[in-house]
């Protein structure tokens, strides 16, 4: 395959005929027969392939553009777009990375972290108190929730200020550190006000919310402000178009540091197994961190054992439906990442700690076959 080649994998549903027409508007795109002619159509059991040569994509705005232009295009519901190839050696992929995130921000082993939902309220001073007492009972990250970026209840600037006050004070009593990622999710022509506003406040770890916006804010992000910032995003809740892999992997060609994933849950193992091969192996880019959304305690031994310890972790209900609090909650989950990482099994340490043996009687055990 030609260096600057472009090679979609799809497969199309029951009906034909609107990926036909869509290939066939791609081919007037192309200005000359001979081009044309270069442009393919195969298909090989259930799966069909576009190839689009070197000589029609556009060599001024480059592979990322080229393939934004043709995935823009694609109409939804009958077709999904499964795998991308190509030459991505010159991709920009994650100015950090997984190795980056770890080194530069002092964590060791599995990170632990939780969504910051406004329990208080939303004020930056309720949700910097939540984070203080989250952070204390062993948290390494807190994100805020989607929806949350710079109301007027809750300005972006102050929450920063506030929030960061939090977690240099716990630093300066156990010496842990730990991050803050903070919301800038905004329509593209607000995003660098939004991301400069937030690293003018203090802030270098950026969360982008991918259910409500587009890779082209990934790009804009990287190309804006590169090195200076760490950026997470969330993979969409559902899309029919794309596979969970394949927008994965374009979140790590487009720049994403850490991507929010699926946990395993006991059905989905070949899914993340798909999604965490397209963050971490395959191209010549850095790796993306892989976040596990919404684990439980009793889920924490399968998940850690199948996908590995490369990987974080981020809780929700465990924190906050906790029967003894969102504080036993925490220390329920590092609790289980910890006795993994000693090398003890889950029902070794259910009579020693009360908070674990708690939330495992009010979710179970995931096995991990």
């Amino acid at each position: 395959m030609s260096t600057r080649a472009l090679r979609l994998k799809f497969v199309v549903r029951e009906d034909h005929t609107s990926f036909i027409k869509w290939f066939e508007r791609l081919r007037k795109w192309v200005e000359t027969d001979e081009e044309r002619a270069l442009l393919s159509l195969s298909n090989e059991g259930d799966a069909f392939y576009v190839q689009i040569p070197e000589t029609i994509l556009d060599t001024e705005s480059g592979l990322l553009q080229s393939l934004a232009l043709v995935i823009d295009s694609l109409p939804h519901g009958d077709i999904r777009l499964e795998d991308v190839e190509a030459d991505f050696s010159h991709m920009p992929g994650p100015s950090n990375g997984a190795e980056g995130i770890n080194r530069s921000l002092g964590t060791r082993g599995v990170m632990l972290g939780a969504v910051l939902r406004p329990i208080q309220g939303i004020h930056p001073a309720d949700l910097a108190d939540v984070s203080y007492k989250l952070i204390s009972a062993g948290l390494d990250f807190v994100r805020d929730i989607p929806g949350l970026i710079n109301q007027e209840a809750s300005q972006i600037g102050l929450r920063i200020s506030l929030i960061e006050e939090k977690i240099d004070k716990i630093k300066e009593e156990t010496g842990r550190r730990a991050v803050y990622w903070v919301n800038v999710t905004s329509k593209l022509e607000k995003l660098v006000d939004i991301v400069q506003k937030s690293l003018d406040s203090g802030a270098r770890t950026l969360f982008y919310d991918l259910n409500v916006g587009c890779m082209d804010g990934i790009v804009t992000i990287r190309e804006e402000f590169g090195k200076r910032i760490f950026l997470y995003v969330n993979l969409p809740s559902y899309q029919s178009s794309f596979s969970p892999s394949i927008l994965a992997k374009l979140a790590r060609l487009y720049g994403a540091d850490a991507v929010e994933r699926p946990g395993y849950y006991g059905t989905n193992r070949e899914e993340v197994l798909s999604i965490d091969r397209a963050l971490t192996s395959g191209i010549e880019v850095k790796k993306s961190l892989p976040v596990a959304r919404n684990i439980h305690p009793g889920e924490v031994e399968a998940n850690l054992a199948i996908f590995g310890e490369e990987q974080a972790i981020i809780a929700d209900e465990a924190v906050y439906e906790h029967p003894m609090g969102e504080e036993a909650g925490v220390k329920s989950m590092r609790e289980c990442i910890d006795a993994f990482l000693r090398g003890e099994r889950l029902p070794e340490i259910l009579n020693s700690h009360e908070e674990v043996k708690v939330a495992v009687k009010k979710w179970g055990i995931l096995a991990t076959q």
